[in-house]
């Protein structure tokens, strides 16, 4: 019996690294990096134009102004979840992995959840809901097997 391929994401709403965890060495190896220019902008750099204006209707003459229906970073982020997880999910039906960790921030966590595939959500062994992005892969590694693969949080 071969040994489980086991595969931890790392993401925030803007960057995510797919690494492979070694569990006889302890080791993470990066796989791939993913990341979003447009998720990682402020909401006013994506969207150019003032909010469009509307005549009241209970109001002759007075206007208000229309607020937007999404947050435009917030609907970027969501959209960068959606692209992970389809890579997650061509990589499991490849049978690239067997077990799957979620590192993430809580938001970037919520929406990497809502995008998976139930192929790759019965993969999950493991969650955590931290902002690790910004870790060396030494760093994540300790986070790795001291707080999540033990079993801890």
């Amino acid at each position: 019996m071969r040994a489980k391929t086991v595969w931890v994401v790392v993401a925030d709403g803007a960057r995510a690294r797919i690494l492979s965890a070694d569990r006889r060495t302890r080791r993470l190896t990066p796989i791939e990096e993913l990341a979003s220019e447009t998720a990682r902008r402020k909401t006013s750099d994506l969207v150019s134009d003032r909010q469009g204006r509307t005549f009241e209707s209970s109001s002759p003459g007075h206007r208000s102004a229309i607020e937007p229906h999404t947050d435009a970073q917030r609907h970027e982020q969501a959209e960068f979840a959606r692209q992970v997880a389809q890579k997650l999910a061509a990589a499991a039906h490849e049978q690239r992995f067997d077990e799957l960790y979620l590192v993430a921030a809580p938001r970037a966590l919520g929406d990497l959840r809502a995008a998976l595939t139930e192929e790759v959500s019965q993969r999950i062994v493991g969650e955590m809901d931290k902002d690790l992005t910004s870790l060396t892969v030494p760093q994540l590694e300790e986070h790795f097997w001291t707080k999540l693969a033990s079993g801890g949080k």
